[in-house]
């Protein structure tokens, strides 16, 4: 039992180990190791880079190694628009998932991955808001989100209404909350 707490211990500790070995990702890039390193060390991470470098990619793997490795986690993703979340950021998801080394477990769907009743990464997008987007009341349904480890990971992140980033915020009461 202590060799696979180690173990455990070792994946949440080296995200580039879990990406390379356990996804399955021959080669990083050193910015894409940089933001690795960044999300582990830090609560807040912004990646600052032009189009078409990588960075919902990269976002992918790391949905994939927090869901993996820490139990309970509940990841949110969100973009500007439905399409941007289910046929960019859960494509990559989806395709990483599929070509994982070693199986992650749970059930994969479009933009959902089901791992335990409290341990799920879950897309969501401003068609599935009821509320206004100006509060952080309870108008919507990106809030009630508590845990050992919750993640917020906005893909295209310029593009998101401002109050979404109101209404995420808060979630920041929270013990161990990550804004990527």
């Amino acid at each position: 039992m202590s060799d696979l707490c180690e173990a455990l211990e070792r994946l949440k500790q080296d995200p580039i180990f879990h990406v390379e070995q356990i996804q399955g990702v021959s080669t990083l890039e050193p910015y894409q190791k940089n933001i690795l390193t960044a999300v582990r060390d830090h609560d807040r991470v912004v990646i600052a880079a032009c189009h078409d470098l990588g960075k919902t990619f990269i976002l992918a793997k790391v949905l994939l190694w927090l869901g993996s490795t820490f139990p309970g986690a509940k990841i949110i993703t969100t973009a500007p628009t439905h399409v941007q979340v289910e046929m960019l950021l859960w494509s990559e998801i989806r395709t990483g998932f599929k070509a994982c080394k070693i199986p992650l477990g749970g059930t994969m769907l479009n933009t959902e991955w089901k791992i335990d009743s409290d341990w799920f990464a879950l897309g969501m997008s401003p068609k599935d808001d009821a509320g206004d987007g100006q509060s952080q009341g309870t108008s919507s349904r990106f809030q009630g989100f508590h845990g050992e480890l919750v993640v917020v990971i906005f893909d295209e992140a310029t593009g998101i209404h401002p109050g979404r980033w109101v209404q995420l915020e808060g979630l920041m009461t929270s013990a161990n909350i990550k804004f990527i």
